[in-house]
């Protein structure tokens, strides 16, 4: 069997390979007549080969070609870059399951999530929303933050945007971490480690300091979730929203919804569009006293909701008889994960890369 199916340190470092050469790649091909076409074309070609070339596959991958190829003509150049990235780590995660002779929805615990938990879903979306943003404002303080020049335009493409910026990367990251990596490293290890290990590589592979400090937070709450429900649809969703918000509040900034919502206050503190420095670019202290109460009360809420929800989940399991029922793994682990040369190796790039960014735009 194939290293890369069973070793999580390759795998991490052959994403940080596809995320560094795939940029280099799609930069070169976009500038080409059709080359983001082609490389788009690539990427449905690869899971067709990943699926074996099973031919029941061909309509619903040919229509996902068309739509996509569709998107392409209807979205601006940058965020061609987005959409072909994690187009990649979707081959890759279907060649890590091919090369397990396993499904990638079995694989990565994809399930149906049941009716009683959509409400709790909704409010730990929130809650997330509310402890990353917090977490943002703060990083903010020291770094660069590049997203808000990248949702300029969602309000132009906000059909598109949804699908490139919002549900792909849900999709394509929670597979990757969630779903191989984690699964890898819990089925060797203790899946706490689990949990906090694909939270680091998830920061790390964003490949910013700005946007690692709140992917961290967010990873940690992902792991969590997978940990407690056992199912990745969980974590897919809840990411899948809090994309979906930020596209949303910046393409109807002047929405009476949306206004409403980024002037919901306690005291000097907003809630959902923290902001820390005055226009002077002094910190303002009451906000951050307050965002850090209201944040640690957050915390708490969303700890409260998970206990519910492991709960339910495991209500759910005995109900249908799958609990204590464990994913075979045909590799022998008994010997717990470690860090190699590859794991250390992708780190290693992730911070360079992230480093150069912060010399190169806030330097």
């Amino acid at each position: 069997m194939s290293k890369l199916a069973v070793n999580a340190n390759t795998l991490w470092l052959y994403a940080v390979l596809v995320h560094i050469a795939g940029s280099i790649v799609v930069n070169v091909m976009t500038a080409l007549p059709f080359g983001s076409v082609i490389l788009m074309t690539g990427i449905w070609a690869g899971l067709f080969l990943a699926l074996n070339k099973n031919r029941k596959y061909m309509i619903p991958l040919g229509a996902g070609w068309v739509l996509s190829i569709f998107i392409l003509f209807n979205i601006p150049p940058s965020y061609e870059g987005s959409f072909l990235l994690n187009g990649f780590i979707v081959v890759l995660v279907f060649y890590v399951c091919q090369s397990r002779e396993t499904d990638p929805v079995e694989f990565c615990h994809i399930k149906k999530i049941p009716v009683k938990q959509w409400g709790l879903i909704f409010l730990l979306s929130i809650g997330l929303i509310i402890i990353a943003g917090y977490v943002n404002g703060i990083s903010m303080l020291a770094f660069y933050n590049g997203t808000v020049n990248s949702l300029q335009e969602v309000g132009k493409y906000f059909p598109e945007s949804l699908i490139v910026l919002a549900l792909v990367p849900a999709l394509s990251e929670e597979m990757l971490f969630r779903g191989c990596i984690y699964q890898e490293i819990s089925g060797m290890d203790k899946k706490g480690k689990a949990v906090f290990l694909s939270a680091i590589l998830f920061a790390l592979l964003h490949m910013n300091f700005n946007q690692m400090s709140y992917a961290f937070v967010m990873g940690l709450f992902f792991g969590f979730l997978v940990l407690v429900t056992d199912n990745l649809s969980v974590s897919m969703l809840i990411h899948a929203i809090f994309n979906c918000f930020n596209v949303f509040i910046y393409a109807f900034p002047d929405h009476f919804m949306i206004k409403a919502i980024m002037n919901i206050h306690v005291g000097s503190y907003y809630l959902f569009n923290p902001v820390l420095r005055d226009g002077t670019g002094a910190i303002l202290q009451d906000a951050l006293i307050v965002g850090a109460i209201i944040t640690l009360c957050m915390l708490i809420f969303v700890g409260a909701l998970l206990y519910i929800l492991s709960k339910w989940s495991r209500q759910e399991h005995i109900e249908t008889g799958n609990i204590g029922k464990k994913q075979k793994i045909e590799e022998n682990t008994l010997s717990l994960w470690k860090p190699d040369r590859e794991f250390w190796a992708g780190c290693i790039l992730c911070l360079a890369y992230a480093g150069l960014y912060e010399l190169f735009m806030h330097g």
